[in-house]
């Protein structure tokens, strides 16, 4: 399965990025010839005994909300007005792709939450690797003048990196979720600094240096695309992360025989921060960045015309089952005001999108099924483990969900991909350790 975690984490910033349903179909159908292979690698270890199945719950309400709802709004047939109290699909062929969509994502999941997955700082590899070579792809694209592959025509941003995306945000999304993922790869990896005072001025130049420029030459590229959105939930994510390690699994570890290492918890963050303040406030401008943190708070919807307009028709957005999925620009056209003259097949905040394709319930659905999927991902069982994936878990939800306000992140596959591959690794079942009589009874000296 090592091959297949690589290919869907390294390759989909290239292809998957541009959003195309041929990209994210061949991504499924990879994912469901490995699942006929090899199917209970796609059961969760929490799934597969009595003991734990917390992770039971929020995995039935999210196939409630992306194959249940989609297939009665397809049962129901052309939706005849604009909004439809009865459940219908605008465009059927889309809703199809949708289920799609969520047939990847899901089996993704699986994946990387059952027993054949990867180890943990292998798939954290994979996706630091991603970024990096997202990063390195889009800046060489930009700066050598070259259009990025299958963009021709296509690029909404060409004076700034996009990299394999159309849109400099969604690069700006993705570079984040790997570099929270970089992250906590170096946090995990051991120190190679000796002992001794010395050991404090090599913390910099132990065997995770590679890791570390590559978290620096993504924090280089997410600052280039000029997103203030982007950089702002970045920072704020980054933030979250760090007082979830300082307030939670400091608590956690404080018994434990390998306790958090804070100071170089807080070094290498403060390093990442000190470059994303300095080169942003000399590139973008940081009261542009306060600004846009402002307008990025769930309390202000108010985020151009598009988000003024579906506010002031409620009624879009007051559905029990929505209109199906990727509905938006049809929905939108039939109550679009006259002063819109351009054409917009996304909300650019997918709140008010996902009410308007999936409805209040199909929404309810999905929240519930992520706070559980968190709550479940968050309160393992053994709470000394896994701190360094929570942390690029907490980081990237908290960033993602405020991004979510300001642009359509959640349309985009290769983030799904990223984020559901923190979430799995944060959820499954940590691999059991051998214990100390087992090993020495397993040695060849112990017979002597």
């Amino acid at each position: 399965m090592r091959p297949l975690v690589a290919t869907l984490l390294i390759l989909p910033p290239f292809l998957i990025g541009l959003n195309r349903p041929l990209a994210w179909s061949l991504a499924a159908a990879a994912l469901l010839a490995a699942c006929a292979w090899r199917p209970l690698a796609f059961v969760p270890a929490g799934l597969q005994g009595a003991q734990r199945m917390s992770l039971a719950l929020p995995l039935v309400l999210a196939a409630l909300a992306l194959f249940a709802l989609p297939l009665l709004q397809l049962a129901g047939g052309d939706c005849g007005a604009v909004p439809a109290r009865a459940p219908c699909v605008v465009d059927s062929e889309l809703a199809w792709l949708g289920l799609v969509f969520a047939l990847m994502a899901v089996l993704w999941f699986l994946l990387l939450a059952g027993p054949a997955r990867p180890p943990t700082n292998t798939v954290l590899a994979c996706l630091t690797v991603a970024g990096t070579l997202q990063a390195a792809y889009a800046l060489a694209t930009h700066y050598t003048g070259t259009t990025p592959l299958f963009l021709e025509g296509l690029t909404r941003h060409g004076q700034v990196p996009t990299g394999g995306f159309p849109n400099r945000n969604h690069l700006a999304a993705f570079l984040y979720l790997a570099i929270f993922a970089g992250i906590a790869l170096i946090l995990r990896l051991p120190a190679d600094t000796g002992s001794g005072r010395a050991a404090r001025w090599r913390l910099l130049l132990d065997t995770r240096l590679l890791w570390r420029l590559a978290v620096v030459l993504m924090v280089l590229t997410l600052i280039a695309t000029r997103s203030r959105a982007g950089n702002a939930v970045f920072l704020v994510g980054l933030l979250a992360g760090v007082a979830w390690l300082l307030l939670v699994e400091r608590r956690r570890r404080a018994a434990s025989a390998r306790p958090l290492r804070l100071r170089f918890v807080l070094l290498l963050v403060a390093s990442v921060v000190l470059v994303d303040a300095l080169l942003v406030g000399s590139l973008v401008g940081i009261e542009k960045v306060q600004q846009r943190i402002t307008d990025t708070s769930l309390q202000g919807e108010q985020r151009g015309d598009v988000v003024a307009a579906l506010l002031a028709n409620p009624a879009l957005l007051g559905t029990a089952l929505g209109h199906g999925s990727a509905s938006f620009f049809a929905v939108f056209e039939a109550v679009k005001p006259a002063s819109l003259p351009l054409l917009y097949d996304e909300a650019h905040n997918d709140y008010l999108q996902l009410l308007v394709e999936r409805g209040w319930l199909g929404a309810l659905l999905l929240a519930g099924a992520l706070l559980l999927a968190l709550r479940h991902a968050l309160h393992p069982a053994r709470g000394e483990r896994g701190a360094e994936v929570r942390f690029a878990l907490v980081a990237a939800t908290v960033a993602l969900l405020l991004h979510a306000g300001v642009e359509f992140v959640s349309r985009i596959p290769a983030l799904w991909l990223a984020w559901l591959a923190l979430l799995a690794l944060a959820c499954a079942e940590p691999a059991r350790r051998p214990r100390r009589h087992d090993a020495a009874a397993a040695s060849p000296r112990s017979r002597h």
